[in-house]
């Protein structure tokens, strides 16, 4: 998980990281286009970006927009769902 403001230069810094440092991911986890997660808000019930995600075997990156280093501070709603996501169906 990484906060579209992460680092002050947005989360590519992250990727880049991951993509030197995670050598068994398949070169095709990184050209794969990104998806959109969406997500209801407990309050108002409307839909969400909650943030955009790549996924492989059990693996899942995802970028959160409105969202720096503590992201559960800067996106709570987001970042709730992605757990209750996971717990419930191990997936976003």
């Amino acid at each position: 998980m990484s906060g579209e403001f992460d680092s002050k230069d947005g989360s590519i810094t992250q990727t880049v990281w991951m993509q030197e440092t995670l050598k068994e991911l398949p070169e095709s986890f990184w050209t794969q286009d990104r998806k959109i997660y969406y997500f209801k808000t407990p309050n108002d019930d409307q839909l969400r970006n909650g943030g955009y995600y790549r996924r492989t075997g059990n693996f899942t990156f995802v970028t959160t927009p409105k969202a720096g280093h503590f992201i559960p501070h800067d996106y709570y709603d987001a970042s709730k769902a992605y757990l209750d996501d996971w717990v419930t169906h191990l997936a976003l």
